[in-house]
């Protein structure tokens, strides 16, 4: 799966576990805290596998989960 879909998939999967919290403007948004857990999942896979080709896609992964 392309890095940016496993972004995607992983945010999404979080967010309804995702505390949801009042952003700046006052409206409900867990998308930060979703977003924050799965760079805690993408972290945790970085530093569990020996594979460098794994390494290099769960850091892409983190890198788009922060462009999103």
């Amino acid at each position: 799966m392309e890095p940016k879909l496993k972004a995607t998939e992983l945010v999404e999967k979080f967010i309804g576990y995702a505390r949801q919290d009042k952003n700046k403007d006052g409206h409900m948004s867990g998308i930060e805290n979703a977003k924050q857990c799965a760079l805690i999942l993408c972290n945790e896979m970085i530093s569990q596998t020996d594979f460098d080709w794994r390494k290099q896609y769960w850091q892409q992964v983190r890198i788009e989960i922060e462009k999103l």
